[in-house]
Parts: structure tokens; sequence; C-alpha cells
């Protein structure tokens, strides 16, 4: 079942964390993700009499983009402060 855009999760700190870490397969997967827009994008084709439809395309890209870079980093400092977290012995 997937949840509804309005449901929200309580977690701490640490689960938050957590939960943002990818996988070396998840992360994979997420940066073919990004290659597939981006190629999309590069394949858009300007139409004179249309170019406002040429825009949305483009901004609905970089959107998709936008999004998967933002779970690639957030995964990226999340194991980052988690690692850095072990490392010093503290608690998150």
């Amino acid at each position: 079942m997937i949840a509804s855009s309005y449901t929200r999760y309580e977690q701490n700190d640490r689960e938050k964390l957590e939960s943002q870490v990818l996988n070396s397969l998840q992360k994979e997967n997420i940066q073919n993700l990004i290659c597939d827009e981006a190629e999309a994008r590069i394949s858009l084709i300007l139409d004179p009499e249309h170019p406002l439809l040429f825009a949305q395309q483009e901004a609905a890209i970089a959107g998709r983009i936008g999004i998967l870079r933002y779970i690639l980093e957030s995964s990226a400092a999340s194991e980052q402060t988690l690692l850095e977290a072990a490392r010093d012995n503290d608690e998150i």
C-alpha cells in the first residue's frame, strides 16, 4: 500500500539518518534514472509554435533530475554523519 501524500511518520534523528542511506543498487538505479532524464532533456525539440510546451517539458525534467540528485546527496550526507558519529562514539 502506498501512503497518502499527507502521511507523515515520526522518526527520531538517528532513524531519519538511517532511512536516508541508500544501498549501492539503489544509488545505481537512481543514477540511471538521472541519466534517462538527462537524455530526455537533450532530446527535446523546440517547436517554435509551442515554446511554452517546450519550457514546461524542460522544467518537468529539471525537477525530476533535481529531486533525484537531492535523494543521492541526502544519502551521502546521512551516511557521512553516521560514519562520523560511529567513529567518534557519538549519540545521534
